[in-house]
């Protein structure tokens, strides 16, 4: 004969609401992280980018200066500072401050016009200076910004480049 026990096989409602529980507190954890990790790779793609938009800025500018037959700094009262190079070729190439970041203009020998756009989030292209102490020495300003993109942070980015020995800068040093 079978005697029938309290005990049966299976889970508690109060058993499955502790495992849920559980599970859910879990689950709260896991997605405040992941969304976080996320965050925080946008905003190390951000400065990824921004590096290396200033990094390949920073070697064209190089080497235009260094190629260059004459440098001179326009100011326009209008406009913001503009960097003109000739180039031996009779080639000429305009730097100037854009917003969200600067626009390098080459315009051929035979009038055929190419722009070239760097992306600079959160910084300010200020403009350009001649060196006091040598001649054939120009310099890229630029600044960082705070978070609001509209305070500087201090210290500007100085991209110093020079022609080649017999050529000289012209303009106005700042």
């Amino acid at each position: 004969m079978r005697l029938f026990s309290r005990i049966r096989p299976g889970t508690s409602l109060i058993e499955l609401m502790i495992v849920t529980f559980i599970s859910v507190s879990l689950m709260g954890v896991l997605v405040t992280l992941v969304s976080r990790v996320i965050r925080t790779n946008g905003t190390f793609s951000e400065h990824l980018e921004d590096a290396t938009s200033l990094g390949e800025l920073s070697e064209q500018f190089r080497r235009d200066v260094h190629g260059a037959a004459k440098v001179s700094l326009e100011d326009n009262k209008i406009a913001s500072q503009r960097l003109s190079i000739q180039m031996a070729d009779g080639s000429k190439i305009d730097y100037e401050p854009a917003e969200g970041g600067l626009t390098r203009t080459a315009i051929a020998a035979d009038e055929q016009k190419r722009s070239e756009s760097f992306s600079l989030h959160g910084m300010k292209v200020l403009g350009w200076k001649q060196s006091s102490s040598n001649a054939r020495e120009v310099s890229m300003l630029i600044d960082r910004l705070d978070s609001s993109r509209a305070i500087s942070r201090g210290q500007p980015i100085e991209i110093t480049a020079a022609t080649v020995r017999d050529r000289r800068v012209t303009g106005a040093p700042q």
